[in-house]
């Protein structure tokens, strides 16, 4: 945990990535596994080596996701989702694979 005071950031991802759960929803493609990842693009021809930050704030977003009433409600006035998508919700079965920043170590499922 990184805060104490908990704030629900689900929605404070890209529409994109919402509309497209919606799409694996209605192609029938919600049992296939579905990869989003935060990347590096390469550095400079001057640059040397990169510094990573802000891990233990993606690997706790993903960790706490989740969607409130207020949530659907607001995703349904936008009136872009079908209604089975809003039944799938929660979203079960998150897996994450990183390289711990403290100790280089692997992280698996977190």
């Amino acid at each position: 945990m990184l805060d104490p005071i908990k704030r629900n950031l689900t929605l404070m991802t890209d529409l994109y990535q919402l509309t497209m759960m919606n799409g694996y929803q209605r192609y029938d493609m919600k049992d296939m596994l579905a990869v989003y990842d935060m990347f590096y693009r390469a550095s400079g021809p001057i640059s040397a080596y990169a510094i990573c930050v802000g891990l233990e704030q993606v690997v706790d977003y993903i960790q706490n996701l989740h969607f409130d009433d207020a949530d659907i409600e607001y995703l349904r006035s936008l009136h872009i989702f079908d209604e089975e998508f809003f039944q799938s919700l929660p979203i079960p079965g998150r897996t994450i694979f990183a390289v711990n920043p403290k100790n280089n170590e692997r992280w698996d499922n977190l």
